[in-house]
Order: structure tokens, then sequence, then C-alpha cells
């Protein structure tokens, strides 16, 4: 190669991009030395790309997971804050649950206190009325005719002439039914002599004073209780106790004897 063909004509050195290429040619070993970087550029190229990838990935999975964690916070929070309101909800209930229940128990003990007195008054209303069962109820019976039947019926009994001054059956006519009756006396000296004399009504036929509801049913209550009671007593009665050993006992060194009286 000419040496002049490297400068320019002033004499400054061209670039490489002018440099003419050699006209010699590369052969043997020497061209697979040379040819050898080329495929390991294209290779490191390769994996260039694969990192620059596997890289891109990364970026993407650090997002998603600073996402996540920025949306396990929020989640966290706002379980924090529901806890926080249901526990004050919770806790506001809790007290008007016990006002409610302080306030029933006040209506509950004004509502006993006005039954007892209803029932007091109730009772001192009815005390002049009695109350007559299993007399037995006429087909079409009309109150001129149970009112002469009553009338009569209490004069055999007391010996007296006492009219009442109301009487009717209680509750809804049914057929074959014996509905009890209401008695009002005009004065509280007949009601009383009447039910002084209720021993000698008839059979199955009974008299008692007119009660409210409540102490109808409490009594009832207290009458099965009794019946139980009275029911046990006569079966201890009917247990036989054990025999009683006869004569005077006698002990030995180990036993405990009875001596056995012959019959």
């Amino acid at each position: 190669m000419d040496l002049e063909n490297l400068v320019d004509s002033d004499g400054l050195p061209l670039p490489l991009s002018g440099i003419p290429a050699p006209s010699f040619q590369i052969s043997g070993q020497v061209a697979a030395a040379f040819a050898t970087p080329t495929q390991n550029g294209s290779e490191l190229c390769n994996i260039s790309a694969t990192l620059a990838l596997d890289l891109k990935e990364l970026k993407e999975v650090k997002t998603m997971n600073e996402a996540g964690n920025v949306t396990a916070k929020n989640i966290e929070q706002k379980t924090d804050r529901i806890a926080k309101e249901l526990l004050e909800t919770v806790n506001k209930n809790s007290k008007s649950i016990e006002e409610l229940k302080q306030e029933n128990d006040e209506l509950r003990h004004k509502y006993d206190n006005l039954q007892n007195k209803c029932e007091q008054l109730e009772c001192e209303l009815n005390y002049q009325n009695l109350v007559i069962s299993g007399l037995p109820e006429l087909t079409n019976e009309s109150a001129d005719v149970l009112k002469a039947k009553i009338s009569e019926m209490l004069q055999t009994i007391t010996g007296k002439h006492i009219i009442p001054d109301t009487v009717y059956r209680i509750g809804t006519y049914k057929h074959e039914s014996c509905r009890p009756i209401r008695i009002r006396f005009a004065s509280h000296s007949d009601r009383n002599a009447v039910l002084q004399k209720r021993d000698q009504l008839p059979r199955k036929v009974s008299i008692k004073p007119d009660l409210p509801f409540s102490i109808r049913r409490d009594h009832g209550i207290l009458r099965k209780k009794k019946d139980e009671l009275a029911l046990n007593v006569k079966l201890t009665e009917k247990i036989k106790p054990l025999p009683q050993p006869r004569g005077t006992p006698f002990r030995s060194k180990k036993v405990k004897f009875f001596p056995v009286k012959p019959h």
C-alpha cells in the first residue's frame, strides 16, 4: 500500500472510512480466529436481549408487588376502620340494650302493680257474686226459667226466700254442655248465707266465689300440687315397715345377736 494514499493533499491523515480495503485475503487459522469473535458477539447479543427481557419482567413484578403492598395496606386500613366503627356501634347498641332492659323491668313492675290493683278491684266488684257449676242446662233455657230454678234451689238449701239480683250462664252455648251460672245477690248477707250452706247442694253441683281468672288459675295449680302430695302420702303409708327384732339384744365379742322368742 502506498503511504501517499493515506494523507490528503494538505498532508493530513485521511479518515479510516476513506482508507481503501486491502486487496489481500485472509485464510486458514487466521480467518477462523477472526470468525470466532463474530459468533461470540451474536451470542452476547442474544444474552443481552434475554437479560433485557428478564429485567423488564422483574420491573413489572416489582411494580405489581408494590401495587399489591399498597392494596394490602389500603385493605388493612379499611379493615381497621370498619372494625373500629363496628366496635363503636356494638358499644352504643349495648348501652341501648341495657337502657331498654331497665325500661322493660320498670314497665314490668308497673304492669304487675296495675294487674294486682285490677284483680283487687275485680274481687271487690264481684264480691256479691257466686258461681254455680254442674247444674244441667235445658234446651232453649230462658233467663226467667233459670232465675226461678236458682231461687228455688237457694230457698231449699238455706231455708230463706232469697231472690238473686241477676242470673245468667257464662260462656258460649254448646250442645249438651253444662255452662256455669253467675249469680249476683242484692246483699252480702244473702251471698254469705248461700256460701255457708254450699255443702247441702245436690251431688255434682258446686258453688264458689266469683274470682278473677289469674286467681282461679293459681288455685287450680295449688289444688293439683295438693292432690300430688296426698297421693305421695298414701303411697308412703302403703309401704310396710321392716319387721323389728323381738327380745333383748345381747352382744358377743364380734357379732350382735337378737334372741328369737317362740311364737
